[in-house]
């Protein structure tokens, strides 16, 4: 049986651990940090076969070098991103995959966040790692990137089944129904949400991963009409003050 845990590290990230359950063997990906991976992996008795980056941003990759010591396994890394990330021995690009632990990722380019943003697509299971492009209820600031690209990209995640299961890195939900909340006060669909975010969050529960569909339902960032409307909210959100 294959499953998905989530170590939390730094603020507000999370490392996600795709585990093939009969054999143990498991994947990290974006490891901003070792210490708190090595210290689950241990505890559970893993075996990491690979550690895959979707960006170069330190909070995503940290710990990605010492895991590769301590565990003897490659890491993987988007093309585009190579001189940023030097230290890969994979990189991939739009429809690589990589195959370990029993799972097969298909790669897909999300450009926007940072300039080569990729992200991981396990098909079989509908789980889609994403790094920082699309959060509940939000999405990536533009980095390095264009916010063109970043308009393009969350079409193709829109256009993904939507049973999909997102795993974003960051547990941005709260910050984000805030501001969605002030924009569209009289959202039911919102306030409803708001309270099965606030039930998570009491009881020290994440809020991440979550369905595609509940997104293409509440998250204006999905539901913007066009690349205008997309470019004036996304610039609504830089100056919302939390």
């Amino acid at each position: 049986m294959l499953k998905v845990s989530a170590v939390p590290i730094l603020k507000d990230n999370y490392v996600f651990i795709p585990t093939n359950g009969q054999t143990k063997e498991c994947v990290i990906i974006d490891p901003g940090q070792a210490d708190a991976v090595k210290s689950f992996i241990l505890k559970e008795h893993l075996r990491p076969r690979g550690i895959l980056l979707t960006h170069h941003h330190w909070d995503h990759i940290g710990g990605a070098q010492e895991l590769k010591k301590a565990f003897d396994v490659k890491i993987y890394a988007p093309l585009k991103e190579q001189k940023l990330i030097d230290f890969a021995d994979v990189y991939l690009q739009e429809n690589d995959f990589v195959f370990e632990a029993g799972m097969q990722f298909r790669i897909i380019d999300l450009p926007g966040h940072t300039m080569g943003h990729i992200a991981y697509l396990e098909e079989k299971q509908k789980w889609l790692f994403s790094g920082d492009v699309l959060f509940s209820l939000g999405c990536g600031r533009i980095f390095d990137g264009t916010i063109e690209d970043h308009y393009k990209s969350l079409g193709k995640i829109k256009a993904l089944d939507p049973s999909t299961i997102i795993h974003c890195t960051h547990e941005y939900t709260e910050m984000n129904l805030k501001f969605c909340l002030e924009k569209f006060p009289e959202d039911p669909a919102l306030k409803n949400f708001a309270q099965h975010v606030q039930a998570l969050r009491s009881q020290g529960k994440p809020t991440v991963p979550f369905p595609l569909n509940q997104e293409l339902e509440l998250n204006p960032f999905l539901k913007a009409k066009n690349e205008a409307d997309f470019i004036a909210l996304r610039e609504e959100r830089n100056n919302f003050k939390t």
